[in-house]
Formats: structure tokens, sequence, C-alpha cells
């Protein structure tokens, strides 16, 4: 019932093993980024699509302070868009209180980052406009 509630999300939920390995991603994942579950798998190809800051990296911190975090990552998709991510990402324990597992789910910010960008870019333009007018 769990993976049927996955895949019929709209974020994108990943499961990943305290060693990195892909264990599960939905659909809505595997779309998002232009890949198939083969294609994810092989780790090293699939982190080179990140800029900056990696899964990894946040998925180490987790492991290491058991704590949930939230993480902003940004990736180039096959085809070479840029999709921008927020993602939450938390510890999964076995009986023993163990870190077994590492839950990803990932929500594609990228409309609201491009249109901050756009609303930067004019906020800029106009006060440079408002400068240039003034300095007449």
């Amino acid at each position: 019932m769990l993976s049927q509630v996955a895949e019929c999300s709209t974020n994108s939920v990943v499961i990943r093993s305290t060693e990195g390995k892909f264990i599960y991603a939905n659909h809505a994942f595997l779309n998002l980024v232009g890949c198939t579950m083969q294609q994810v798998q092989h780790t090293d190809k699939f982190m080179k699509m990140f800029q900056n800051q990696t899964p990894m990296e946040a998925i180490a911190q987790v492991i290491a302070t058991r704590t949930a975090m939230k993480a902003d990552f940004a990736l180039h998709r096959r085809g070479g868009d840029i999709v921008y991510l927020e993602s939450s990402i938390a510890p999964a324990f076995d009986e023993q209180d163990r870190v077994t597992h590492v839950i990803i789910v990932h929500t594609d910010v990228t409309a609201h980052v491009l249109a901050s960008r756009q609303l930067e870019y004019a906020r800029l333009k106009a006060l440079e406009s408002t400068k240039v007018h003034s300095d007449m």
C-alpha cells in the first residue's frame, strides 16, 4: 500500500540505502529527472547531473545526525534543462534503532525559482533606470 501511495504522489519519492544506492524511485522522480531506474542506479553518472551540493552530502549528514533535514538542489535533466528541487530528507530506522535507509521527497520548485529570478532582474533594471534618470 505504501508503494501505491508513493506512486500516486506528484512529488518525487526516493528511498536510498545508507551507502547511497537507489532502492526505490517513484515515477514522478524518474519523469522529473528524465531517467530510467536503471540509469539512476548508476549513482556516479547520476550524481554528475547535480550542480553544487549533491544529495549524497545531505544523506551523509542525515545519517550522522539521525535527524531529518531540508535541502535545495539543482540538477541538469537529460536534455539539458535545469530542475530546482526542494527536498525533505529523513532517516528510516530498524527495530534496533539503526539508520537503514534514507527517504527523500523532492518538490519541483523550478517555476518558483525562475519567477523569483525574473522579478529580481526586473527590480534591478528598474533601480538602474531610476538611477540613470536621477543622474540626468
